[in-house]
């Protein structure tokens, strides 16, 4: 529950910031959300699949990483099986470095389906089960 007010509170923070500089509003100059593809904690980088195409955020030396209200480290965030991956909200600061993420791996059984969920609560992929 309070990670959906959460990310609603992002999500606000975000449309608020649209129309007001970034740093009056406290909020991030810029957030992405994708699929997490690959991880590489060495180098402080990840792969993420978004919908404007294909990223590699930077991982600022602080950045924070939550899945739900559990602090996780960067190599938390690979892809849980080939082809199932998390996806997050990703805030970068002013240099286009990630100071937070936001990590979700939301799975269900459903109507004899394996259905996996993006942090907003849509269907990403549905599997059925043997």
């Amino acid at each position: 529950m309070l990670h959906n007010k959460r990310v609603l509170l992002l999500l606000l923070c975000i449309c608020i910031a649209g129309f007001t500089n970034p740093t009056d509003a406290g909020c991030h100059p810029a957030v992405v959300h994708g699929d997490i593809l690959d991880v590489h904690p060495q180098a402080g980088k990840v792969r993420v699949l978004t919908g404007h195409g294909m990223l590699i955020l930077e991982l600022d030396a602080g950045c924070r990483i939550m899945r739900g209200l559990q602090e996780i480290s960067c190599t938390a965030l690979r892809p849980v099986y080939p082809g199932w991956y998390q996806d997050g909200l990703f805030m970068l600061n002013s240099e286009g470095r990630v100071v937070e993420i936001l990590a979700n791996y939301s799975i269900r059984e459903q109507a004899g389906f394996l259905v996996s969920y993006d942090i907003f609560g849509e269907i990403k992929m549905m599997e059925p089960l043997p």
